[in-house]
């Protein structure tokens, strides 16, 4: 694949900032089955990008994709030494009706081996260190973030998630309309428009028993005995989408069955499934900065420096809010 630049929306953005932001290219990723990937590696600026710890996004769902954009977690965590790579594993749009279906009925296994493939190629090109990669997501990529840590002779040191899912079973049941009654109409329409897409990719557990069985074999809250690296997992109380009890759940058990390794855990009482209050995602980016540095070691910053790249990227990122609200004004 071959991309070149076309023209830049935000001059003013671009030659004031460009200075900060860590360089984005695409990589081309093959899989141990023959199939490729399209992801977006971040290589942190006056990094040489070699031996890096490693951060790989599993994008969440369903299905979407993640693009060639600006993204400010990516480069809040590359400004503190990280690679970060954003991947389309295979269930993704846009790569054609075969690749968005590859991985239908075969979660989590078969994305989570994608990850891994990605995780893999990443440390034998040089980029990563084997020793420091490490796995995010939210929602659906949480759900793989966290199961990918839990197969055997996993490439991954670390894991952080937010609105976790970790009982698909008790998660589509919350889904199914029928069954929900803790949530307003509006918020029971909102998940019912993507009750179609679960069902295809993950399956339908009270109509096909072989789905039931592959959940309770394979879902995070019956394997907590197989956690064996630090964890962070973090949700917001007024999650409509994702209950918060996914996450309260897991961190209950895994504690209750005297896991060796560190679970971090952060909860926000007054957001829901993607942070809104800006409060809240200064305090999960700082909880996150330090969580990557006692895994990996990578850099931290004094929170409230008001010279820190931290504002920086707030301020670019509320410059482009501005700058799509005009353009749909």
């Amino acid at each position: 694949m071959t991309c070149s630049h076309l023209y830049c929306s935000m001059p003013h953005v671009h030659d004031q900032y460009l200075g900060l932001f860590s360089p984005t290219s695409v990589v081309n990723i093959p899989t141990r089955d023959g199939d490729n990937m399209t992801g977006y590696l971040t290589i942190p600026k006056d990094a040489e990008g070699v031996n890096l710890p490693l951060i790989i996004n599993a994008r969440e769902g369903p299905p979407g994709r993640v693009f060639y954009e600006f993204c400010l977690l990516t480069q809040f965590l590359a400004s503190r030494g990280y690679a970060i790579l954003n991947l389309n594993y295979r269930g993704s749009q846009g790569f054609g009706r075969d690749f968005k279906d590859a991985t239908n009925l075969k979660w989590p296994e078969k994305p989570g081996r994608d990850l891994e493939d990605a995780a893999i190629w990443s440390a034998y090109n040089g980029y990563a260190d084997p020793s420091r990669i490490g796995i995010m997501g939210v929602g659906l990529g949480a759900y793989l973030a966290i199961c990918t840590t839990l197969f055997p002779n996993s490439p991954f040191a670390a894991s952080a998630t937010y609105a976790s899912i970790t009982n698909m079973n008790t998660f589509l049941q919350y889904v199914d309309k029928s069954n929900n009654s803790s949530v307003t109409q509006q918020q029971q329409q909102q998940q019912q428009q993507y009750l179609p897409d679960l069902h295809a990719m993950l399956g339908d557990p009270f109509k096909n028993k072989k789905d039931e069985e592959r959940m309770n074999r394979e879902d995070p809250i019956h394997n907590v005995e197989k956690i064996s690296i630090p964890m962070l997992v973090g949700y917001g109380d007024s999650d409509h989408l994702v209950p918060p009890s996914q996450s309260t759940s897991f961190t209950n058990k895994a504690r209750a069955a005297n896991i060796k390794v560190q679970i971090w855990q952060v909860d926000f009482p007054d957001d829901g499934y993607l942070l809104a209050r800006r409060s809240n995602i200064k305090h999960y980016y700082y909880v996150l900065e330090r969580y990557f540095h006692t895994v990996f070691g990578g850099k931290l910053e004094p929170i409230g420096m008001k010279e820190s790249l931290y504002y920086s990227y707030f301020l670019v990122n509320r410059l482009m809010a501005s700058r799509v609200r005009r353009l749909r004004s």
